[in-house]
């Protein structure tokens, strides 16, 4: 099976362009609407590492985090939520005062912590054949990833 992708340049994080980037980009896949159906529970991933300024690209630009979820809402999805397994703290500690915090609360998205890990079978992996996921991860349909480059050597 092969994954669809689209890339497309922006050097800003302006709240109209990255939305309508975002929105050209769900296009060229169809929409999000062929991608995921309205009663999903959804789970929205970035990379939430710890508390740092915006501007030293240590977690996911909270624009596109928020424009995203903005998306979402529009289109008409409810069952939505946010999460990542932190490395320095918690969900909610490392969103405070990043602007993400703000769009979560504009768009009704709760920000949740992992709180356990479930042993998932995976017989047919080659290195691994079970994986620890957390518990909330689990309890969805889906998961959009929110990622961003990263600026470490890890």
């Amino acid at each position: 099976m092969k994954s669809k992708v689209v890339l497309l340049p922006c050097r800003e994080y302006d709240e109209e362009k990255i939305y309508m980037l975002l929105k050209q980009g769900l296009d060229f896949l169809g929409g999000v609407e062929t991608l995921i159906p309205k009663d999903a529970k959804i789970l929205l991933k970035p990379n939430l590492l710890k508390k740092a300024e915006v501007e030293k690209a240590v977690i996911t630009h909270p624009v596109v985090v928020g424009v995203f979820a903005g998306i979402l809402r529009e289109s008409g999805y409810e069952n939505i939520v946010l999460a990542d397994s932190c490395g320095h703290g918690t969900t909610q500690a490392v969103i405070c005062g990043t602007g993400m915090d703000t769009y979560l609360e504009k768009y009704h998205i709760p920000a949740v912590d992992y709180s356990e890990g479930v042993k998932t079978a995976y017989p047919q992996g080659v290195q691994a054949k079970e994986f620890i996921l957390p518990k909330e991860l689990l309890e969805q349909d889906c998961v959009i990833s929110l990622s961003k480059m990263k600026t470490h050597a890890l």
